[in-house]
C-alpha cells in the first residue's frame, strides 16, 4: 500500500509540474506575442519615415532637372518612389539631359521616344 501512494503522490507531482510547465509556458509565449507586436510596430514606423525620406530626397532631385514642369516632377518623383528599378536607372543617367528623357517617358510612356517638350 505504501508503494501505491508513492507511485500515485509521483503521479500527481508529474501532473502538476506539466500544468506548471504548461501554465508557465502559455505566459511566456503571450509576452513574446506582446514583445514581437511591438518591435513589428517599431518597424513599420522606421520603415514609413524612411519611406517619406527617400520620396523627398527623390522630389528634390528630379526638381532639379532643367525643363520639367512642377506636375511633371511630382508625377515623376512619385512615380520613382514606388518603383525601385525605375529609381535605380534614374540614378544611372549619366546627365540632366538623359534624367529628364527618362523622366519624361516614364510619366508619358505613350509618346513617341523622339518626342521633346
Amino acid at each position: 500500500m505504501d508503494k501505491a501512494k508513492k507511485k500515485m503522490s509521483g503521479v500527481v507531482d508529474l501532473t502538476s509540474s506539466f500544468s506548471n510547465v504548461s501554465s508557465n509556458l502559455c505566459g511566456f509565449m503571450e509576452g513574446m506575442n506582446s514583445h514581437l507586436s511591438s518591435i513589428a510596430s517599431a518597424f513599420a514606423t522606421t520603415q514609413q519615415h524612411e519611406q517619406v525620406l527617400m520620396a523627398r530626397e527623390i522630389e528634390h532631385e528630379v526638381i532639379k532637372i532643367p525643363g520639367l514642369t512642377r506636375i511633371q516632377a511630382m508625377i515623376a518623383a512619385r512615380k520613382l518612389a514606388s518603383d525601385t528599378s525605375s529609381l535605380s536607372i534614374f540614378y544611372q543617367c549619366p546627365d540632366d539631359e538623359w534624367q529628364k528623357d527618362f523622366v519624361l517617358n516614364l510619366i508619358h510612356p505613350d509618346l513617341p521616344s523622339s518626342f521633346t517638350f
